[in-house]
Formats: structure tokens, C-alpha cells, sequence
């Protein structure tokens, strides 16, 4: 079994389609005796619906057995219909457990400080986003954030974690906090004034404040990002770029 990092669906059938003929044009010789062997790939997207990776090799492998049904020497792919379903079945159970998150303040904000090579540097600290369950228990980012990316909720969990972090540089006084947003965040025209109301409910500063987002993000949303750093800088919230220079574009 090979996990693939990337590629497509399609792409996966073609190197599959690809090694099955490697398979049947090479000649496997022992001694005296050669002979030539068939080849059958199953192919299974990786997604959200797979509650385990047990699920996900089980679907895989129930592929491969049904190229092998089929004739043999051939490339099966899952049934994706059979996945979406299993996804928005997935998703519909994730959307309920978040929005029941959002109302029951059980969303938490980790700090990582960001330490200066100067004893007079800024004090300055990078935030992560953490979620409890109904047990009290911590849920991974992975688990949650896929399903809310999916069903239009990062925004939501955006603001919460904005609105955390200026709570932060209240109480703490620090110089500034950094705050990841999402795709959906840089498009959500309605961002801007709710920034500007929460800043005066919290007589915060500004500069205390700095959002950041993913240079692959901003790449793909280029004139979004543009308007919103210009009115970020005319509100005076600072901006950066995530992991820039880390993208082939750069």
C-alpha cells in the first residue's frame, strides 16, 4: 500500500494504470522457467469521511478486490459517491459539535511566545486555536478544522480567536499577538467593521493586534488580500504573510 501526497484522483489512476503495464512488460525469470504476471491497483481518495485510518485501508483494499473481480489487471477506484456521502454524513455531525462549541465557549486559544534576540525586544506571542469536547476533553485541529473549512465556519472560529486575542492584550498588556486567518476571513466583507467595533469595545490598540495569513492564501486571493491590508493599515492592525517564501510561486 502507497500513500500518495499528492496528485488527484485522476492522477493516482494514471501512475496506477502506469505501473500495471511495467507489470506486464517485464519478464520475472527463474532458472529456465520465465513467465509474466497481471497486476491490479485499488485506488481510494483520503478524506474526512474515514473516522479512522482502519476505515480508510479497508476501503482501499475493498478497491483493489474489486479490480481483481472484475477481470484482474486493471485500476479500481472507490466508489467516490460512496465517500461524498459518508463525508457530508461526517460533516453534518462536525457542524453541529462546532456551532455547539461556538455558543458553549468551548473553544480555547494557546499561546506560543515569541522570544526576541534582544533583552528590549517586543513582547510578543503567536496563537493556535484549541477546541474541548462535551466531555472537556481537548480535539485535535485536525479533526474539527477540516469539516468547519468545509461548511463555511473557519470565519466564525476566526473571530473567536481575534476576539480572545485582544481579551489577551488587555489583561497582559502585550505588544502584540498574532492571529491566523482563513481564505474565508480574507473574503468576508462584513470582517472590517466588526474589527473596528470590537477594537473600541476593547479600547485597544491597533498595533497590538496582527493578522496573518498563509502566503499560498493570499496568492490564490490576491486582490482580496490587497484591499484588506490596505484597510487594515488605515485602521492600524498590522499584517504579515505565513510561511512566505515557502510556496514555488516565490
Amino acid at each position: 500500500m502507497v500513500l500518495l501526497e499528492r496528485g488527484s484522483v485522476g492522477d493516482a489512476q494514471v501512475w496506477a494504470q502506469q505501473l500495471i503495464e511495467k507489470v506486464n512488460n517485464a519478464e520475472f525469470k527463474i532458472e529456465s522457467l520465465a513467465t509474466r504476471l497481471t497486476c491490479s491497483i485499488g485506488v481510494c481518495p483520503f478524506s474526512g469521511a474515514f473516522e479512522t485510518v482502519n476505515d480508510f485501508v479497508t476501503a482501499t483494499v475493498a478497491a483493489h478486490q474489486a479490480g481483481k473481480q472484475n477481470g484482474a489487471n486493471r485500476v479500481s477506484v472507490n466508489d467516490t459517491q460512496d465517500i461524498n456521502t459518508k463525508q457530508r454524513r461526517h460533516d453534518s455531525l462536525w457542524v453541529q459539535r462546532l456551532k455547539s462549541a461556538l455558543v458553549e465557549k468551548r473553544f480555547r486559544m494557546a499561546l506560543l511566545p515569541i522570544a526576541g534576540l534582544r533583552s528590549d525586544g517586543m513582547i510578543m506571542a503567536d496563537t493556535l486555536v484549541r477546541m474541548l469536547d462535551e466531555q472537556g476533553e481537548p480535539v485535535l485541529p485536525s479533526e474539527f478544522l477540516p469539516a468547519a473549512e468545509r461548511n463555511n465556519l473557519l470565519k466564525n472560529i476566526d473571530r473567536w480567536m481575534i476576539g480572545a486575542a485582544m481579551e489577551y492584550c488587555k489583561a497582559e498588556n502585550s505588544d502584540r499577538v498574532f492571529v491566523r486567518l482563513s481564505s474565508q476571513s480574507v473574503n468576508d466583507e462584513t470582517l472590517l467593521e466588526w474589527l473596528k467595533r470590537k477594537i473600541a469595545a476593547h479600547a485597544l490598540e491597533p498595533a497590538q493586534l496582527c493578522l496573518q495569513i498563509a502566503e499560498k492564501e493570499a496568492a490564490r486571493h490576491i486582490r482580496e488580500t490587497r484591499k484588506l491590508v490596505a484597510d487594515l493599515r488605515e485602521l492600524g492592525v498590522a499584517f504579515a504573510l505565513e510561511h512566505y517564501g515557502v510556496t514555488k510561486a516565490s
